[in-house]
């Protein structure tokens, strides 16, 4: 299982861990090790057996439309990096 959580940096103190606990509605309480802080929603499950997830929001990606589909046209897939390995 691959787990997603939006808007949470990591700790940049490698000796001072991040305590995190994850409701099973995607709310959070982190703490900072001075007092909790609450997220409604900011956890999002992965589905099992997903492909690679790539950023497409960068160069090489444009619109286009065919036959009245919206799709989009990627100039290499390859140079185009990846956020999360696929898991099997």
């Amino acid at each position: 299982m691959s787990l997603i959580l939006k808007g949470i940096n990591l700790p940049k103190d490698e000796k001072k861990p991040l305590k995190i606990e994850i409701w099973s509605n995607g709310d959070t309480y982190k703490d900072y090790g001075y007092g909790y802080e609450y997220k409604e929603g900011i956890a999002i499950q992965v589905p099992k057996g997903h492909g690679r997830l790539k950023d497409f929001d960068g160069d090489g990606v444009h619109p286009i439309i065919i036959d009245g589909i919206y799709m989009v046209k990627v100039d290499d897939l390859d140079k185009m990096p990846t956020i999360l390995e696929a898991e099997e």
